[in-house]
């Protein structure tokens, strides 16, 4: 695996994972003020304009910042096994190619086809399947299940109202997604390696939003999402704190509980800070 690349799309997962956590119910100067859900707040904001630096300096300590900038310099001047520079030089510049998408559609649409005919069934076994995986989690209080469960008939309603499997929607899909790829204006490795971190996160925006537009070919806009959530701080404990984070999503109420941390005069996500800013290995949640 090249390490420069793995590096650019790592930090990538960790905002997509992290893409339902936000928008908090006080101003932005609750971030100012250092509350829990203020940092929630700053970050989902950060995320509804695509601002991938703000978002992690939002929610990252400033260690921890400071050490993901390093491990980037590292990775960008390490040396890349040539026929893996070849073969993304490669997949770079086809992005570039009009003919891509529809040289994609070619090989797709047999298998699309294919999922056709049995996606009603597919559908039916995921959600019985799932429905019986929350009842016999423990963990869930009877309200989560009943919200998980709304959910899955959502997203069950959603389904059936779509054709999933339509190539005219891949198609379309496709093409936001190439365009939000030549946005990035990277035509070979070494532009990938030419980038600052701050430029490198800055391009994870870009593809961020070019996920939002692929996602609204199929009718579900992650805006809108963001914009309907609220959060609250339900309890502090020394340096650890717990908050509600409350969303909508296909018309159903849903929310999620998040640590959240204090490290270096911050509070930032449990699962956005490293042990080793000193302040975490002596944390507890709060309960």
């Amino acid at each position: 695996m090249i390490r420069v690349i793995r590096v650019f799309f790592a930090l990538l997962c960790g905002v997509a994972v992290l893409a339902a956590c936000e928008r908090g119910t006080d101003s932005a100067d609750s971030a100012a003020a250092g509350t829990p859900h203020g940092t929630i707040l700053a970050m989902s904001t950060a995320l509804q304009s695509n601002d991938m630096v703000t978002f992690l300096r939002h929610g990252l300590s400033e260690s921890d910042f400071v050490a993901a900038r390093a491990e980037w310099d590292q990775a960008r001047v390490g040396a890349i096994d040539a026929a893996d520079e070849a073969e993304l030089n490669a997949t770079l510049a086809r992005i570039e190619d009009d003919a891509t998408v529809e040289r994609v559609m070619a090989q797709i649409e047999p298998a699309l086809e294919e999922a056709r005919k049995n996606l009603p069934l597919m559908l039916l076994l995921a959600q019985s399947w799932s429905h019986a995986t929350i009842a016999a989690n423990e963990s869930l209080s009877e309200a989560q299940k009943q919200s998980a469960n709304d959910l899955l008939a959502a997203l069950g309603k959603w389904a059936g109202g779509k054709d999933l499997a339509d190539p005219a929607l891949a198609r379309k899909a496709l093409h936001a997604g190439v365009a939000g790829a030549r946005r990035l204006e990277l035509n070979k490795v070494d532009d990938i390696k030419a980038l600052e971190f701050e430029e490198m996160v800055g391009r994870a925006g870009i593809l961020l939003a070019a996920s939002k537009d692929m996602l609204v070919v199929y009718g579900i806009s992650i805006d809108e999402m963001l914009a309907s959530v609220s959060a609250e701080t339900l309890r502090e404990q020394g340096d650890t704190a717990l908050v509600r984070v409350h969303f909508e999503l296909l018309d159903t109420e849903q929310y999620f509980d998040v640590v959240m941390v204090r490290s270096q005069g911050r509070w930032v996500p449990e699962g956005m800070t490293s042990p080793l800013d000193g302040q975490k290995d002596e944390q507890e949640t709060p309960t």
